[in-house]
């Protein structure tokens, strides 16, 4: 058995929430109307999905919550994804761009602009559309390391010795059998150290 791993879903997906693809198809239904209404509405439309889509990357992540908690913009969000390694989205940016110059300097959007923005947001969007649940917990036997995502405590841990995790069929079985073997994790990070949780994240995750 080369690994095994415990997931959880992302709320950002659960069945009453509105989700970057929602948010897109609104974006669609308003190009179809030709006027500046329709077009402001889109492009508001669009900047939603790429934010909804992000904050599902930083779920996955374990980054929701502290996000929320410090009010984290748009360009935040999308250094901390650029170093987590999941996607370059320069490209948003530009879109990002297009939404300030709407909301502060009240220019009309140009259609074939917002045609162009719909498209990027749906490739984005769609790379990441099946993902729906966090890995809380993954043990590679092979490259012997376990990667355990406490969330509820706001820690990232890494044990070794993987050999003597075998039977660990959930999470409250790790939990029981790392206390009975007396298991330490050879590094700690707490999510207040931001640039070695995105690194280890980097590391140990792949969606």
């Amino acid at each position: 058995m080369a690994s095994a791993w415990i997931a959880v879903p992302l709320s950002l997906m659960a069945g009453n929430t509105i989700k970057p693809v929602d948010y897109l198809n609104y974006a669609r239904r308003d190009l179809i109307e030709d006027d500046d209404r329709a077009l402001v509405n889109a492009l508001g439309n669009i900047k939603r999905a790429i934010d909804c889509q992000l904050d599902v990357l930083l779920e996955i992540y374990g980054l929701l919550r502290g996000s929320m908690k410090q009010h984290w913009l748009f360009p935040k969000k999308i250094e901390i994804i650029q170093k987590i390694g999941v996607v370059s989205p320069n490209i948003l940016k530009t879109i990002n761009t297009e939404r300030v110059k709407l909301e502060h300097f009240h220019k009309k959007p140009v259609k074939n602009e917002v045609i162009t923005a719909a498209d990027i947001a749906e490739l984005f969007i769609e790379l990441y559309k099946n993902k729906i649940s966090r890995i809380e917990l993954l043990i590679n036997y092979d490259d012997d390391f376990a990667f355990w995502m406490d969330t509820e405590q706001n820690v990232i841990r890494i044990f070794d010795n993987t050999k003597l995790l075998l039977q660990c069929g959930d999470i409250e079985m790790f939990k029981e059998t790392i206390d009975e073997k007396k298991l330490k994790p050879i590094q700690e990070i707490p999510i207040s150290d931001l640039d070695s949780w995105t690194e280890a994240c980097a590391r140990y995750i792949r969606i």
